[in-house]
């Protein structure tokens, strides 16, 4: 099949698309049945049976056929509506929590994951060629892995970050996810910024704190200057937030 030939280098370097690789192929494909779904994942991560409950009742939404999930895609792109996003939403969520139990540890916490890999299901649906000839299972698969992968990196980034500056930064995020699931997309950082009443040169400099971006473009790294100030609690002392 095409999609199984691909590889992280089909997207090209800097294209900032993902695409599935032979390991993420080869997860996707180890998915269980819906009624095995909640055990395998509480075998594979313990903390799991916290949600146990939540595991059982997402195994009981509907498996879409191939045909079924494209269907749905066009209908998003073509005009977006809250019942058809909750549709495919729910066939892939098995797909989602899937892939987050291989991020989740015991700092980084699934049901948070989930959260995480849902909105990457939701931006992968805007970036699906329906003509491209690859499953819409396995380009949102590529999606949801990102989306994943860069929550916990940026958890583990926080961790270098001082207390005074955490607040501000622990605003990026969420306010980022909502306004993602709202539009179907990721926000810009001017979307982002205006929403937390933040220029976007303020908002830049949060986000290079962390090196992680809303957008997911490329950030630079902390530079030595910066990395001083924060040493020596003096980011942002002259900055008036609300």
């Amino acid at each position: 099949m095409a999609d199984k030939e691909k590889s992280e280098k089909t997207g090209g370097a800097g294209s900032g698309v993902p695409v599935a690789d032979e390991d993420l192929v080869a997860l996707v494909e180890s998915l269980p049945p819906p009624n095995e779904f909640a055990e395998r994942v509480m075998e594979s991560v313990p903390q799991a049976r916290e949600m146990k409950i939540y595991l059982k009742e997402i195994g009981r939404f509907p498996v879409l056929s191939e045909s079924e999930e494209l269907n749905l895609v066009k209908l998003i792109q073509e005009k977006p509506d809250a019942k058809t996003r909750k549709k495919l939403n729910e066939a892939n969520i098995r797909l989602v929590a899937w892939i987050a139990k291989e991020y989740a540890n015991g700092e980084t916490s699934l049901s948070d994951l989930i959260n995480d890999g849902t909105l990457g299901l939701a931006n992968s649906v805007a970036s699906f060629d329906i003509e491209s000839g690859v499953s819409f299972r396995m380009h949102a698969a590529a999606w949801i892995k990102k989306a994943v992968s860069e929550a916990v990196a940026f958890e583990t980034s926080m961790n270098r970050i001082p207390d005074y500056l955490l607040e501000k930064i622990e605003s990026v995020k969420p306010v980022s996810q909502k306004l993602m699931a709202a539009m179907g997309r990721e926000p810009t950082r001017e979307e982002v910024a205006d929403e937390l009443k933040l220029s976007v040169d303020e908002l830049e400099r949060l986000i290079k704190l962390v090196g992680h971006a809303p957008s997911n473009e490329e950030t630079e790294e902390i530079d030595e200057e910066e990395q001083e100030l924060i040493d020596n609690n003096e980011f942002y002392e002259n900055q008036d937030y609300d």
